[in-house]
């Protein structure tokens, strides 16, 4: 007997197949083997048969596209896509499916794309939800495709001579999906728990109503199973937005800063209002993060306090349409465009937002028995579908807390223990890769590094809550100390950290609150936490983290203090940003000198722009941004420790880094840049820049300062330096030294002919003009940039009175109070910057 499997095309961002064959209708064929005008590329196989007929070869040595001619235009009359293939060899080669739907009015070639790596051999069955295939640009729609193709070449991919595919017939087919049925569900319950004999009964004889009561009452009555409040204490009524709760009640939500109201308060689960309204910036995430329902937390407190059924009534709804119209990918993970099953939603909902909801609902009586049911085995199903279907790096964590929580919120179903210990071994093994011997999570994203942690270190919290403490390894908890480390040792002045990657506000004094409960004796932590009334300062001041490749530099612990951090690192596993040598300024709690997170996940200008080197402080070559293959280990994770040039004193700071790889693409390599930081406690920070070209021809260089201000002026008559002027706020000094043949200017709040002098803010509001200042030079050989920065406290004058260039590598500083800084650029990358502070 041939054993095969179901496997998917991914969509971009994951695999999705669907239902079992059972649920399988309306065949279609669409590409048929026999006839020859179906396809071209390949060659007709009259040796390898799929049920019984001749296929296709497609060998990669001969071609590396399979054209499909004649194929529908109209690919919106069924689900799916199926077709059987068979790999020689696992060559790991790429290939993708496209569909053309290009529109004339936008520009390139507008598709839908679905790939695949050929990572088996033999026979593989595909099907792939249509719906879900992944966009690319603005396609006019799947009922309008010019083109259908197949290839191996582009998209990131290069071709493997190796790789002789085999495909069968290539047919339109309907999947129905079915949700977990009453009967799979109570077969799931353990009827020998305490307490549910009366179901048991029930279910004995096959009588589900009597069933579904005598469950629904267990559950409602049980006192077994804690939770963070009390849902049996009629006193409890805990604080509520009522704005909020209307909003949820009429239909209104805001996903990812976008507001949108559904008719009649029905929402479409799977919606997207940012497709939908073509003036928005398409965004799948508005439709994922829906499916989270953050709404049902406020809305369960406002009905606990009020007592108002119209609250109850709106959870039950959203419960009974959301299982009604979604259904789990059944042998998939479901990680695509218009997914309301990825698994980091079913974490997300398992961990939060459904317990919550749960626990505030149990006793109203608008939560029907039926309902109570419903919601257990969409509940018991999610966790299935996040056992099956584990992912990787803080999707994980998310994943297996969420099968963890649910687990042990719910006993008594057979599978809970084993479904408990699965999510901590994946954990327990997980932690010791993602994070970094630094304690960094390794996707270096200060944001995502606070989901991970809380999410694992959820486990041992619900375990003390359950009293299950004795379910976890010995070494869970300590092996995550070190990623409290990280947050001390990156923490800004204002406790915040830099918003590397895909970053947000992150809040380091609540952090070190929490990891005093499994770490109490860190008396740094506890300095933080409680804002200097006890515990000790951390010993060490300005920090170098070799494995993530972030310097910290500080002129104090106190919150009043400057700090400048610097990135020489890796791109990181996930939300990568192609920035590195990026740099940023604080100044108590002003941040002068900005990364500003990315913005939302959107097909936008403001998005290219944020998640580039074009809007980081970094240096263009040829008007071209940094461009690290990101599909290349050592370009997201070092695998041994940076050894970064760097000296730490009382005195000053220095710090170094390089960046040798591609600019506009991986393998243009026009030029190397090194750039080194000297920070002259407390308030001087001077960054140069050496730009060696590699191919012996002239260069044209600039260097970006994202600065948080939108009015700049010239302080120094004669000199291009630039001041913010922010009212009752520190302000910021930034001067190019070796101005000699530099041209300087600033721009704020453009968007043609490209983004520039934007604070493009991740997932917290509109995005807010700020300024970018532009320092630029040409030439061949070596090229040095020399730029002084100063945080001013409020309201104060500009401290340098003048600045003038000794020469091509020297320049003085001249501050009104007497003082004279002179600096000396370095000749080459092997020496440093000197500096030389002399008095009145």
């Amino acid at each position: 007997m041939r054993l095969t499997t179901i496997l998917a095309f991914a969509a971009l961002s994951g695999l999705s197949a669907f239902a079992a064959d059972s649920t399988r209708s309306n065949w279609q064929t669409i590409v048929d083997v026999a006839d020859p005008a179906a396809w071209r590329g390949a060659v007709l196989d009259q040796e390898l048969l799929r049920d019984g007929k001749p296929t296709m070869q497609w060998s990669h040595a001969v071609s590396t596209r399979l054209s499909l001619p004649t194929a529908p235009k109209d690919w919106t009359t069924h689900s799916h896509v199926h077709f059987w293939m068979h790999s020689q060899q696992a060559t790991n080669a790429g290939i993708v499916l496209i569909l053309e739907a290009d529109d004339p009015a936008s520009k390139g070639m507008d598709y839908y794309m679905a790939r695949m790596t050929i990572d088996f051999s033999g026979w593989k069955e595909v099907l792939i939800p249509i719906k879900q295939i992944g966009r690319a640009r603005e396609p006019r729609g799947r009922d309008q495709i010019t083109n259908v193709f197949i290839t191996a070449d582009g998209w990131e991919n290069t071709p493997n001579p190796a790789t002789v595919l085999n495909f069968g017939a290539i047919s339109f087919v309907d999947v129905i999906p079915q949700m977990l049925s009453l009967e799979e569900f109570f077969t799931a319950l353990d009827w020998s728990t305490p307490g549910l004999a009366d179901a048991a009964a029930a279910w004995d004889k096959r009588d589900l109503p009597a069933a579904v009561r005598a469950t629904a009452t267990y559950f409602r009555e049980r006192r077994s199973v804690p939770w963070r409040f009390d849902p049996h204490d009629p006193e409890f009524k805990p604080s509520f937005n009522k704005g909020a709760a209307e909003d949820t009640v009429a239909g209104k939500v805001s996903v990812v800063t976008v507001r949108h109201q559904f008719p009649g308060g029905d929402i479409d689960w799977l919606y997207n209002h940012t497709i939908a309204v073509k003036e928005l910036p398409s965004n799948h995430e508005w439709l994922w993060q829906l499916n989270r329902m953050g709404f049902w937390s406020n809305l369960g407190r406002a009905y606990r306090s009020t007592g108002d059924p119209r609250y109850a009534e709106t959870f039950v709804k959203h419960l009974r349409s959301w299982t009604g119209q979604c259904f789990a990918p059944a042998n998939s993970a479901g990680n695509v465009a218009g997914s309301a099953w990825r698994t980091i939603e079913c974490g997300i909902r398992l961990l939060g937002s459904w317990p919550e909801a749960y626990h505030l609902f149990l006793h109203a009586p608008e939560f029907t028995d039926d309902d109570l049911v419903l919601f257990l085995r969409s509940g018991l199903e999610q966790m299935r579908h996040l056992v099956k279907h584990p992912q990787s790096g803080n999707w994980l964590t998310m994943e297996m807390n969420g099968v963890y929580t649910f687990a042990s919120l719910f006993p008594e179903f057979g599978e809970a223990a084993a479904a408990r210990q699965i999510a901590i071994e994946r954990l327990h093994n997980d932690m010791k890769t993602q994070f970094l011997a630094d304690g960094a999570q390794f996707e270096l994203t200060p944001g995502y590094h606070q989901v991970a942690l809380g999410n694992i270190l959820s486990l041992p919290r619900i375990a003390k809550l359950m009293g299950r403490e004795n379910e976890l390894p010995t070494d869970f908890v300590p092996t995550m100390e070190k990623a409290y480390d990280f947050n001390l040792r990156l923490m800004t002045p204002n406790r915040d950290l830099p918003r590397y990657n895909d970053s947000w506000h992150c809040n380091v004094v609540s952090s070190l609150r929490g990891a005093l409960d499994f770490f109490p004796d860190r008396q740094d932590f506890r300095w933080v936490a409680t804002d200097g009334k006890e515990g000790e300062a951390p010993a060490e001041l300005s920090a170098f983290l070799p494995w993530s490749g972030f310097f910290a530099l500080r002129s104090s612990w106190q919150r009043d203090a400057n700090y400048v951090s610097f990135d020489v690192g890796p791109l990181g596993y996930g939300h990568v940003h192609q920035d590195k040598l990026n740099v940023v300024i604080w100044a108590g709690e002003d941040e002068l000198l900005f990364d500003d997170g990315g913005g939302c996940y959107e097909n936008s200008a403001f998005r290219r722009y944020a998640t580039s080197a074009f809007g980081h402080n970094t240096v263009l070559v040829d008007g071209l941004p940094q461009v690290r293959n990101h599909r290349e280990p050592g370009n997201r994770v070092v695998d041994a420790p940076i050894d970064a040039p760097k000296t730490f004193s009382d005195l000053y700071d220095f710090a170094a880094g390089t960046y040798d790889q591609g600019f506009g693409k991986t393998d243009h390599e026009p030029a190397r840049h090194t750039r080194q930081v000297l920070f002259i406690k407390p308030d001087v920070v001077l960054v140069c820049d050496l730009l060696e070209a590699k191919d012996g021809q002239s260069h044209r260089y600039q260097a970006r300062w994202q600065v948080n201000d939108t009015a700049l002026r010239e302080p120094i008559a004669g000199h291009p330096a630039l001041i913010t002027q922010r009212a009752g706020k520190r302000n910021l000094l930034v001067a190019p030294l070796l101005s000699a043949g530099l041209t300087s200017r600033w721009v704020s709040a453009q968007t043609e002919p490209e983004v520039l002098g934007w604070y493009v803010i991740k997932d917290a509001g509109p995005y807010r003009p700020a300024a970018t200042v532009c320092h630029e030079r040409e030439g061949a050989g070596t090229q040095i940039m020399l730029t002084l920065f100063m945080p001013l406290a409020a309201d104060t004058p500009c401290p340098v009175s003048a600045i003038s260039q000794d020469s091509p590598r020297q320049a003085t500083v001249a501050f009104t109070d007497g003082r004279q800084l002179v600096v000396t650029a370095p000749q080459t990358a092997d020496e440093r910057m000197l500096f030389a502070i002399i008095n009145p």
